[in-house]
């Protein structure tokens, strides 16, 4: 398909134009696309929008290996897109670095999230992890760790090291970058 605008794709989808820009639309979702007046064509465009937001929040899939912080970073990011609150995962990992499962450890506040590391701990016993990725989100759209990040972080590696357990990274997804506590050695 040749290149074309949102709006010419939003006209292809539904059969009708949308004076709504896409981002507006996917982050305000039904009551903005009742405003559009459409009938048909909105609950089309609401069903097409809900399909994509269901993509993008599924889990990882079992067995993917997890590359590289920005990669990974990538992957992630639809999925906090628009989120309003902190959001902390938690990749439960084999030994080559491929994924067992992911668990969501912590829904928080707007710029927190209680993370209880026995919590973390106990998840990756039960699955038998070799070690663990933690992945969450700051709604304001920046990747600063904050100083309970920093916290947390070293917190889950002193855990994990006593478990036997590799602590492989912490990464923070921002709108447009990504913070990795690795790559920064801290």
């Amino acid at each position: 398909m040749e290149p074309v605008t949102d709006d010419e794709l939003l006209e292809v989808l539904i059969g009708a134009r949308v004076e709504v820009p896409l981002h507006r639309l996917s982050l305000e979702g039904p009551p903005r696309l009742r405003e559009t007046g459409r009938g048909p064509a909105a609950r089309r465009l609401e069903a097409l929008l809900e399909l994509v937001r269901r993509l993008s929040r599924a889990p990882l899939p079992r067995g993917d290996p997890v590359e590289s912080p920005p990669l990974l970073a990538d992957r992630l990011r639809p999925r906090f897109q628009g989120a309003f609150r902190e959001e902390f995962l938690v990749l439960l990992l084999d030994g080559r670095n491929r994924i067992l499962r992911e668990v969501t450890a912590s829904v928080g506040t707007l710029d927190a999230a209680l993370v209880v590391p026995r919590d973390v701990l106990v998840e990756a016993i039960r699955e038998a992890a070799s070690g663990i990725l933690c992945v969450h989100n700051h709604p304001s759209g920046t990747a600063v760790p904050s100083p309970e990040d920093v916290r947390v972080t070293r917190r889950l590696r002193e855990v994990c090291t006593l478990a036997g357990l590799r602590f492989v990274d912490h990464l923070i997804v921002g709108e447009t970058g990504y913070f990795s506590f690795e790559e920064e050695r801290m």
